[in-house]
């Protein structure tokens, strides 16, 4: 799994730690210098010593390639602009942190794939939880209509094995975010196709709950 993130301040050095464990292969774009060195010393990841908002850094990373463009710097604007810089450049999948819910709307516009408030789903929060599944919910979002949980599936029961990630995601009920599978988080791209054992974390309309579960084979208390 090739993932390039964008800023190293806290949370992104908690998505780095939590990678790093799934042995993700990590490039980190920073801008400040000291904290830049730091990282590089402290994980065995590529470090690129430039602004995201210079287009120049993201030309030095193949976003083409690479299985999640994740933008996390504290600042909206920052991660707006590397959101769109990396979209235009052919990165496939892209997350990206907001600090304030109201710019939301322009992150989707955009056709970034999942929007993560750190005061509501962390890195950490997020990680640890396909490192260590247990069937729950993980987070309740502001609005109390979508919920992020854990799914593990019941083998061959579920109805959604051996289907394509990406057609399952054309539902409007639910997105598959990340899969874990033998110890390995795996970012959906084209051809990923769900496994009897995998544990599935998803975005789900509270709502249709219930269906949602059928259609998985499971109860996710």
């Amino acid at each position: 799994m090739r993932v390039v993130i964008v800023g190293a301040g806290r949370v992104g050095e908690n998505l780095i730690k939590k990678l790093q464990e799934a042995k993700a292969e990590i490039t980190v774009i920073e801008e400040d210098a000291e904290r830049a060195k730091k990282i590089a010393s402290d994980y065995d990841v590529i470090i690129v010593n430039e602004s995201a908002v210079d287009g120049n850094a993201l030309d030095k990373v193949n976003l083409e390639k690479c299985d999640a463009f994740v933008s996390v710097s504290p600042k909206d604007e920052i991660n707006l602009f590397a959101c769109l810089t990396a979209k235009q450049k052919g990165a496939q999948r892209i997350i990206s942190r907001i600090s304030d819910h109201r710019n939301a709307h322009m992150f989707e516009h955009i056709g970034v794939d999942v929007v993560v408030m750190p005061q509501i789903a962390a890195a950490e929060q997020i990680m640890d939880s396909i490192v260590h599944p247990s069937s729950c919910t993980i987070k309740v979002f502001e609005n109390k209509e979508v919920a992020l949980r854990e799914i593990k599936l019941n083998g061959e029961k579920s109805d959604v094995v051996g289907e394509k990630v990406v057609d399952l995601n054309n539902s409007e009920d639910f997105q598959i975010v990340a899969l874990e599978r033998t110890n390995d988080v795996i970012i959906p791209h084209t051809g990923t196709t769900v496994q009897p054992a995998d544990n599935l974390l998803i975005i789900v309309n509270q709502a249709k709950l219930k269906e949602i579960e059928e259609l998985f084979g499971v109860r996710s208390d």
